[in-house]
């Protein structure tokens, strides 16, 4: 935080045990009201973890059926959408459909009807066949946010509430809507070579909900890492089948595995990680189940070091010292472009992507 990198909550459990919680900076521009624990902010992707739970209690419940195709519960006109594609595939990012949901990724300023968004996905280009690999999918989430409605016959926000929020006890978690401000909501932003920029706003969230659209506090996700280890939302075996690693080696729900290691060949501990992205939003969900431990990171700054973030926050739970944070890349090549030319800062990038081999130059210009 004092580095300028991190704006937010941040709640760390070990063991059943609180070992850290605790805001940092600001949850408004005008930098009056402190983030705290309790602050509210948008959880973008991390809303998929809801969802994700939402279907696995439709399974328990015996209202969906993992392996089934998509046609069983949806009428589609898309006839390899409807046959080929399974539940299980949607849960675990391998059905094949492109990442967004809506043409060129831009999100339509006004509420879809059921009809509209079954239209849009719809039209969505395969880029793959289902179930050959790996390709994280925000339309696929929105689909399966439509499959519990026809299931459970009710609207999503309701089957969320009433399977997930409200057996986990969270009380400060919701769905994002038009024209329906959220009280204690935090102001998303960007900090560039030093100054606030607000973030762009969000327009009819509800038409991303199932795979974002969500808003929540580092408390509650805390609370519902407990609850889910206490049985609160789901069966044991219904729970070990949504966390175990399905083709490619994902959760049903969580995109992202951390070997933790093994201690015996029958017993592996991972990680369980969901990220969250969006203007002024970045959130890191982490548990590892076996070892009770859970870390939260929710900002809203647009920008976070998680890993830097995580490995501090693990380095003092083992009783170590945090490292030091790194110089913001952004903000270097940025303040390269004003001394020195955009010709020369677009050549950084270059080499630093060479480098590195990770491509920083999209992140950096999208900003810009």
């Amino acid at each position: 935080h004092e580095a300028g990198q991190f704006n937010g909550s941040v709640v760390v459990i070990l063991e059943d045990n609180f070992r850290l919680a605790r805001g940092y900076g600001y949850a408004d521009l005008s930098e009056v009201t402190p983030n705290r624990v309790d602050t509210r902010y948008r959880i973008a992707s991390v809303s998929k973890v809801f969802t994700a739970l939402a279907i696995m209690s439709l399974v328990e419940d015996g209202l969906l059926a993992l392996d089934a195709p998509v046609g069983t519960y949806l009428q589609l006109q898309n006839t390899e959408l409807a046959d080929e594609v399974t539940v299980r595939q949607l849960l675990s990012h391998t059905s094949g459909l492109k990442r967004e949901a809506f043409d060129g990724g831009s999100i339509p300023d006004a509420p879809l009807d059921r009809e509209g968004l079954l239209t849009a996905i719809q039209s969505s280009e395969f880029i793959a066949a289902s179930g050959e690999r790996y390709s994280y999918s925000n339309a696929g989430y929105v689909l399966l946010r439509l499959i519990a409605e026809a299931a459970a016959d009710s609207r999503f926000d309701q089957i969320v509430r009433e399977r997930v929020i409200e057996p986990a006890g969270l009380g400060r978690t919701g769905f994002l809507e038009s024209d329906t401000p959220v009280e204690g909501l935090a102001d998303g932003f960007d900090v560039l070579l030093g100054e606030r920029i607000a973030a762009d706003s969000e327009t009819a969230p509800e038409n991303m909900w199932g795979a974002g659209g969500m808003y929540s506090t580092a408390l509650d996700l805390a609370a519902l890492d407990l609850a889910l280890l206490r049985g609160q939302v789901l069966a044991a075996e219904v729970l070990a089948e949504m966390e175990r690693p399905h083709p490619p080696g994902r959760g049903l729900g969580w995109p992202t595995l951390l070997d933790g290691g093994t201690d015996e060949a029958s017993n592996p501990s991972y990680g369980l990680v969901h990220n969250g992205d969006y203007s002024g939003t970045n959130v890191s969900f982490i548990r590892f189940p076996d070892a009770r431990f859970a870390v939260v990171m929710v900002s809203n700054q647009d920008r976070m070091a998680r890993n830097e973030l995580f490995q501090g926050v693990a380095a003092l739970v083992n009783g170590g010292e945090a490292p030091q944070p790194t110089p913001n890349l952004l903000d270097s090549i940025l303040q390269l472009a004003i001394d020195n030319g955009p010709e020369t800062a677009l050549a950084e990038t270059e080499r630093l992507a060479a480098e590195t081999g990770t491509p920083v130059l999209p992140h950096a210009f999208r900003t810009l």
